[in-house]
């Protein structure tokens, strides 16, 4: 791999990283909290009861092509209103579940896991939020049995690689990955 080429795929990991923690902290406030762009303090969504209500046009697929390609953070000042109408209502599950695959599809299992740690399960992520997912339904009956490490659960299923990474990542950032050790 070119030096160049390597230097942002490690800066991408570290923003994929930096938001995924973002992301599992929004899910741990309580309250109204807003989401902004790091670099201009811009906002991107309200984030109340489980939900992100969009800023205006924003809409939910723009926000995760953000969450990949831009820092976010939470703003330290609580949010009264959006400036203009509301956008999209967004289940934060279902963010957090699709941002943690993004991840995997752009660089594998997120480099906050470790790929021979056993993971198991804290509870079953909302699959009415992030939708029917024949793959995560499996490897979560799978870790409710016993934790298990990526390999383990890849060989147990037949999963491919990166379907495992997807789901530990999304897991992960979804609060619902239990980690034991080696």
């Amino acid at each position: 791999m070119q030096p160049s080429r390597l230097v942002r795929r490690c800066a991408a990991l570290s923003l994929y990283e930096a938001n995924a923690g973002v992301l599992r902290a929004l899910r741990l406030a309580g309250g109204r909290r807003l989401l902004q762009r790091a670099a201009d303090g811009s906002a991107l969504a309200v984030v109340e009861a489980g939900s992100l209500h969009l800023a205006g046009s924003l809409r939910e697929d723009d926000l995760l092509a953000l969450l990949c390609a831009e820092h976010v953070e939470l703003a330290c000042r609580t949010p009264l209103l959006l400036a203009g109408p509301r956008g999209a209502r967004v289940p934060l599950e279902r963010l957090c579940w699709r941002y943690g695959a993004e991840v995997a599809r752009a660089g594998g299992l997120g480099t906050w896991l470790d790929d021979t740690r056993r993971y198991g399960l804290l509870r079953w992520p909302d699959l009415q939020a992030i939708g029917e997912d024949l793959v995560a339904s499996a490897l979560c009956r799978l870790l409710q049995a016993a934790p298990l490490t990526p390999a383990q659960m890849q060989h147990r299923l037949g999963l491919p690689t990166a379907a495992v990474a997807a789901f530990l990542n999304a897991a992960s950032v979804c609060e619902v990955l239990r980690p034991h050790p080696a």
